[in-house]
């Protein structure tokens, strides 16, 4: 892992190259207090304010609601291609400007549904998304969220929604750096700003209205093969105009302060360990999904020898009959006295249980009797 974190490095380092031309707009800026960011792959938060609460934004809880749908489609509870009837109590009050979401024939699939949540932010497609998770819910599911939102949302659970989105988002619905987006067989283009450059794709949402800035750096892109990191910030500002160039200074800090590194790849046994009265002796164990962590770079030189441990725990005596659904064990990732992260472990494989030899004398012998 270290040897990676090294090798990360040079990768992250050239994404501030990539951020020069924003180096006008960062010299009259200050840092600001009040910005909250998230590393995608890894799932931590790099800099985060004890209670981080931001105005209400239709724009960025569109991503909520996406987080929600992609949850049902995983389930199976429904499919991309399924699609929704649009009444026009659903729509009441709300009038389409471009037409986006009102086709002749009053109907939405949820792919679309989930591009205009994602990359439009249509209003209407709040609305929609809105009314039909309330018609889905029921009492074993959790209960959709409140249809009259309050006027704060937590940063925190926000930037978590908008990370699973990004992780988990179908390649038939599009890519989160797609400029334009397709609606009802129409081309619309995005409202999320871009900017392109060699190792990286920057992102910016920005809505003036509730003084709030969603940014995204994709560090050697999504696009590409090699998908080495994805940084999310969110910026709070009164002054609106403050907000482009410290949703920019926000991602340059967390880019280039802080190393992302694979450690262990989904499915990919980690340790082997013994079975009792099982079929087999023994069985690797495995994470579920791969696994990342983030570290401070100022935090790795402070380290005379930078040393990331992983240490398993495990129960002593782990009998059989085993599934692949039940956590055996778990190991904690540490860097010096401070646990990073810890990780379940899976069986790769389901061991059933060993038949005694008494108990098919047991069957052989009741088989004769009967």
């Amino acid at each position: 892992p270290i040897a990676m974190l090294r090798k990360f490095k040079q990768y992250t380092a050239k994404l501030f190259v990539s951020l020069l031309l924003f180096v006008p707009l960062l010299n009259g800026a200050s840092a600001s207090s009040d910005n909250l960011s998230y590393d995608v792959l890894s799932q931590q938060f790099i800099q985060a304010p004890a209670d981080f609460l931001v105005p209400f934004s239709k724009k960025l809880y569109s991503f909520c609601l996406a987080k929600q749908i992609l949850e049902k489609v995983e389930s199976k509870k429904t499919e991309l291609n399924s699609t929704i009837t649009i009444t026009p109590e659903v729509l009441a009050g709300h009038q389409s400007s471009k037409g986006i979401l009102l086709g002749a024939d009053k109907e939405i699939s949820i792919k679309e549904l989930l591009r205009a949540l994602i990359f439009l932010q249509a209003p209407e497609a709040n609305k929609i998304a809105l009314h039909w998770l309330e018609t889905l819910s029921d009492k074993k599911d959790e209960p959709a969220k409140a249809s009259e939102p309050e006027k704060k949302i937590n940063g925190k659970s926000l930037l978590e929604d908008v990370g699973f989105v990004i992780r988990n988002l179908p390649k038939e619905v599009g890519q989160i750096t797609d400029q334009t987006v397709e609606i009802q067989e129409k081309n619309f283009p995005s409202n999320i700003r871009i900017s392109h450059s060699e190792k990286s794709d920057l992102l910016f949402i920005l809505d003036n209205s509730s003084k709030v800035a969603l940014g995204a750096a994709i560090v050697a892109s999504r696009l590409r093969e090699n998908n080495l990191r994805i940084v999310l910030c969110l910026v709070h500002d009164s002054d609106s105009n403050a907000l482009f160039p410290e949703i920019a200074q926000a991602l340059v800090s967390s880019v280039n302060h802080f190393e992302t590194a694979k450690v262990f790849t989904e499915g990919k046994p980690v340790t082997v360990i013994p079975i009792i009265d099982g079929e087999q002796q023994n069985i690797a164990l495995a994470p579920k999904q791969d696994v990342f962590i983030t570290v401070s770079s100022d935090e790795l030189k402070k380290q005379k020898t930078p040393k990331v441990e992983m240490i398993i725990e495990r129960k002593e005596l782990i009998k059989a009959p085993v599934t692949t659904n039940e956590p055996l064990a778990r190991i904690n990732i540490k860097l010096g006295d401070r646990v990073l992260k810890t990780v379940p472990l899976y069986a790769v494989a389901d061991v059933a249980e060993k038949k005694s030899k008494l108990s098919d004398i047991y069957k052989t012998f009741k088989q004769i009797i009967e």
